[in-house]
């Protein structure tokens, strides 16, 4: 695929927010503290639904058991008339409680433009996966230009 590449590496640059988010201590081995609470205060800005949903679970002893991100689009959208990199990806979040020996599991879409020249996530949607069509109405109102073929 011809943007494969640039795909995987704008899906990369979400995986660091969602280790640092998801799975802390991994974070933490290669990332000093500091850059851990500014990934962490960065992601929590970006993607508030997920964010808050994440912090209520954490407060009731919830854990992140694993997660992952797939790439769902991949292209470009207009951010003050500059076209930036924007993806949306599938955030799958297994959690798991052992104080009520529980196991839940969390689908959403993420989207986002990144903005390298002044190194900032902007305008950020959040969706149940099982509402991918409004990706499509943030998608239309930020004159989105495809460069993925999802599968």
């Amino acid at each position: 695929m011809k943007y494969s590449q640039e795909a995987n590496g704008a899906s990369n640059k979400v995986k660091v927010y969602l280790e640092a988010v998801f799975n802390p201590e991994k974070f933490a081995e290669r990332n000093s503290q500091e850059q851990l609470v500014k990934t962490q205060t960065d992601f929590n800005r970006a993607f508030s639904v997920i964010s808050r949903w994440w912090r209520i679970k954490e407060m009731s002893l919830w854990e992140a058991k694993n997660h992952s991100f797939e790439i769902f689009d991949y292209g470009t959208a207009e951010w003050k008339g500059r076209r930036l990199e924007t993806i949306t990806g599938k955030l799958n979040i297994e959690i798991q409680n052992p104080v009520l020996g529980q196991k839940d599991n969390k689908c959403v879409l993420l989207s986002i433009m990144i903005d390298d020249e002044f190194g900032y996530f902007r305008d950020s949607d959040e969706a149940k996966c099982s509402n991918s069509s409004s990706i499509s109405v943030w998608q239309n109102a930020r004159n989105f230009e495809s460069r993925w073929v999802a599968n």
